[in-house]
């Protein structure tokens, strides 16, 4: 009974085969629809096999060598028995995993693709409608500090310096990846290049020629600075708010000595 729910699963998975070239790139996820189906075996042979075809008595297809999917093969039939099928739907920019042909199955029925891209829109939009483009210089200069840190930390002995990170990359690290797809990421991105570059100009940052940001000693000295003007303005209004309520008790005072009678 499995090996036939897995031929049923795998014929009508390869009705949409994985094309031999696809772009996944944002403008053409519309035309984004297909399916791929691997076999994979415990046994030292056949190891994963992205199945290409599939005959009354036979399956052909590519086997994973380590690195992609490339010297050919051909299955028995009567193989599948003692393999997994895992198949994965490719449906505009989602990708969906089926470990069974059961799984494949109960997904097609249910939908689970256009449920699972209706998710997605809605958390993009509840994204969109709450994210807002912190672009401060401050931000960006501690940001790009803790990435240096967190290189340091992470293998201290073999650290060799501070390897930067491109303006890409942290942007995502600080508005996170969904900001890629907000209505305005264009011009925030652009103007995300530009406090780098100010940063650059004000020798907080250098940048290599792989366009790589990386932090100079200066960049600790401006966020000190910064820190002690901010906690001199903290300071300063919490100085202010004392006087307003100093000044008014003293009112009240004056006005309860002039109300009260002799």
């Amino acid at each position: 009974m499995d090996s036939i729910l897995k031929r049923c699963a795998i014929r009508s998975a390869l009705r949409k085969p994985t094309p031999q070239r696809f772009s996944l790139e944002r403008e053409n996820w519309p035309n984004i629809n297909f399916f791929s189906v691997v076999l994979k075996s415990e046994a030292e042979q056949p190891r994963d096999v992205l199945v290409l075809d599939m005959t009354q008595s036979s399956i052909s297809g590519l086997r994973w060598n380590g690195q992609r999917y490339e010297e050919e093969v051909e299955l028995k039939i009567s193989e599948l028995q003692n393999m997994t099928l895992e198949i994965t739907h490719h449906f505009r920019q989602l990708r969906t995993r089926y470990d069974s042909a059961v799984d494949y199955f109960w997904g097609q029925f249910t939908f689970l693709r256009y449920r699972v891209l209706l998710k997605e829109w809605w958390s993009q939009k509840r994204f969109n409608s709450r994210l807002r483009f912190r672009t401060d210089r401050i931000e960006v200069l501690k940001e790009l500090v803790e990435v240096y840190l967190r290189g340091v930390e992470g293998d201290p002995l073999n650290f060799l310096g501070n390897g930067g990170i491109s303006a890409w990359d942290l942007f995502q690290r600080i508005h996170g990846q969904r900001a890629l797809d907000h209505p305005a990421f264009s011009s925030a991105f652009a103007r995300f290049e530009l406090i780098l570059k100010s940063l650059v100009d004000s020798n907080d940052l250098s940048m290599d020629g792989d366009l790589r940001y990386q932090v100079k000693p200066q960049s600790l000295r401006t966020i000190a600075e910064f820190e002690l003007e901010q906690q001199r303005h903290n300071d300063h209004v919490k100085h202010n708010r004392r006087l307003v309520w100093l000044t008014a008790v003293i009112a009240c005072a004056a006005i309860v000595a002039l109300i009260k009678p002799s």
